[in-house]
């Protein structure tokens, strides 16, 4: 998610653009900050129930659980560098 996709969202929920040291409008640093990590904890989350589910999968090759759990770590980490 982009900052301007945070901005637009953020206005629209009231928050308000607030006068920032080089003298532009925009949002306040740490409400960017905040979203990205609130995103980062709702990703994390969601990412450890599909690890949690493709554990438990019974009857499936683990060469199988294996590719998907690798599959999700990617996906993690590609985040996290966000």
């Amino acid at each position: 998610m982009t900052n301007d996709q945070i901005k637009e969202i953020a206005l629209a929920s009231g928050f308000k653009l607030k006068e920032q040291p080089d003298g532009t409008q925009d949002l306040n640093p740490y409400v960017y900050e905040f979203a990205l990590k609130l995103i980062k904890a709702v990703i994390d989350d969601e990412i450890q129930e599909h690890q949690d589910c493709i554990d438990s999968l019974s009857g499936v090759p683990d060469s199988v659980k294996e590719y998907a759990l690798d599959s999700i770590k990617d996906l993690q980490g590609k985040l996290s560098e966000r």
